[in-house]
């Protein structure tokens, strides 16, 4: 496979632990950088009334490639499944339900189910030409 991980989003939580709070690099996809963009309210809650998780790739002008979305800031907690075409019917999913970034980010990481993601959107929409990493610039 052309696009196969450098180091596998998905083997490794380099958060494990730890609350989400900043973007943190999850690492490579053909190339590309992986992140994960967390945002929660309140911050300090371990389980947040409100909280966004979205999975990106930085493109080479600095803007996100987003992949995947958990969020539960409208009509309830869902997975907003980037990487299927607009007007697939499950595009927007309402079957995984989560209490935090952390818990839907161990969802994404486990097995292979963020590298399938990412393999998918590649299929479908195509990645970045070139990705230099915008999380090089914080």
């Amino acid at each position: 496979m052309a696009d196969e991980c450098e180091e596998r989003p998905g083997r490794s939580d380099p958060t494990a632990g730890a609350k989400l709070t900043q973007t943190v690099e999850l690492g490579r996809y053909g190339g590309h950088p992986v992140a994960a963009g967390p945002s929660r309210t309140p911050t300090e809650a371990p389980a947040p009334d409100e909280f966004g998780l979205n999975i990106f790739v930085p493109d080479e002008n600095g803007a996100n490639v987003d992949i995947v979305r958990i969020d539960t800031g409208h009509d309830g907690c869902h997975v907003d499944r980037l990487y299927l075409p607009a007007d697939h019917p499950n595009r927007r999913d309402y079957g995984p339900t989560f209490h935090s970034p952390e818990a839907a980010l161990e969802w994404l990481l486990s097995g292979d189910r963020l590298e399938r993601m990412l393999q998918h959107y590649d299929e479908t929409h195509g990645l970045p030409s070139t990705a230099e990493s915008s999380l090089d610039a914080e």
